[in-house]
């Protein structure tokens, strides 16, 4: 079946060569909501209206990759997710040829990209983006997380459900990161944390803001 990336900004465009390059995927077209509809091609292929994509790339010769990022604390692309699913689409999933996995990786819309590694005993959950990450033996990746390039996460850690980890920041071994949080490039966290927390390099301590106070990071 062929592909419709839904999205069209940075991380779109990077899937686009991901699948068509790596992963053997014939890509069809872009989708986004009719609001952000700006470009009517992109790389050559057509932009869609999200609300009409059924009608001229429909889910019976089409499957969907959300190629959004971590907006919402990962839940904009939860959302659409199971938006396209409720619509008959099915999820792509991609693990690059680069990649290194070991332990158990969910088939539901995981996106394990270059230079990542799972290690053995390793699991991670449903609508997961690797972004050249290291995941640990033992180590557990709840659903619908975003970890960053470089991030590391150390052995028998758990991260859980909708959190972001940021590029280079180092999850210590056998810590809880609880739900939604958000823990920023090059932070070292020692210790379990509390849901919603935001962590940054300088301290890694939490800060004041939960992380639904924040602003969208695109």
């Amino acid at each position: 079946m062929r592909v419709v990336i839904v999205g069209a900004r940075r991380f779109a465009r990077r899937m686009y060569v991901y699948l068509s390059q790596d992963g053997g995927r014939d890509v069809a077209a872009f989708a986004v909501p009719r609001q952000y509809l700006e470009e009517t091609e992109i790389l050559g292929l057509p932009v869609v209206a999200l609300e009409e994509l059924d009608e001229r790339f429909g889910p019976e010769e089409h499957e969907a990759c959300v190629a959004v990022g971590y907006v919402r604390t990962n839940r904009v692309r939860a959302e659409l997710c199971d938006e396209l699913e409720g619509r008959g689409y099915g999820l792509v999933s991609y693990r690059s040829s680069r990649a290194t996995v070991w332990g158990e990786v969910a088939p539901r819309h995981t996106l394990v990209l270059d230079d990542a590694v799972v290690g053995p005993f390793a699991r991670v959950g449903e609508d997961v983006i690797l972004n050249g990450a290291n995941v640990n033996h033992d180590a557990v990746v709840e659903d619908h997380c975003f970890i960053g390039t470089g991030a590391t996460i150390g052995g028998e850690a758990r991260i859980g459900a909708y959190s972001f980890v940021g590029l280079n920041a180092t999850i210590r071994n056998e810590v809880t990161i609880a739900p939604r949080c958000v823990i920023g490039a090059n932070a070292f966290v020692k210790r379990d944390t509390k849901e919603g927390e935001v962590y940054s390099a300088a301290s890694a301590d939490p800060i004041r803001l939960k992380s639904w106070e924040l602003r969208d990071p695109y």
